[in-house]
């Protein structure tokens, strides 16, 4: 699996190839990091329609190799060291998103199952805006 680092691109443009592995996932993204095992703050989110160019250091065209066994606290650790983005992984629960706060060891595989469990079935999936956000903090 893998997912296009390029500073012309968009936010949502990332999330759309993240979410297509793992459709019960998400990935938000902050201006400021957060520490291990701790969620990061609403007021640092940053819009989906926010060009990478503006979170990343350097211009970038790269591409992020990871697996279904990847856990989260991984790919969040290597998207801050190898691209300096400040990235929270999201499942969804029924119709809310939380952050993987308390799960940060479970692998990405581990964690869209508990979502896709957790979640209602009925509605298309792959329809929904990823641009929804939940209230937190």
């Amino acid at each position: 699996m893998l997912i296009h680092i390029n500073s012309k691109q968009k936010l949502a443009a990332l999330q759309k190839e993240f979410s297509s592995y793992f459709p019960f996932l998400k990935l938000e993204f902050f201006r400021k990091k957060h520490n291990d095992m701790e969620g990061s703050a609403k007021r640092y989110l940053v819009s989906h329609d926010t060009s990478l160019s503006e979170l990343l250091k350097v211009e970038t065209d790269a591409e992020y190799v990871f697996s279904a066994d990847t856990t989260v606290s991984t790919i969040e650790q290597d998207l801050e060291t190898k691209f300096g983005l400040h990235a929270q992984v999201f499942r969804k629960s029924g119709n809310v998103w939380i952050e993987t706060t308390l799960t940060d060891s479970w692998t990405l595989a581990h964690q869209n199952e508990e979502g896709q469990e957790l979640s209602s079935k009925g509605e298309d999936e792959s329809a929904e805006d990823m641009a929804d956000r939940d209230v937190w903090r």
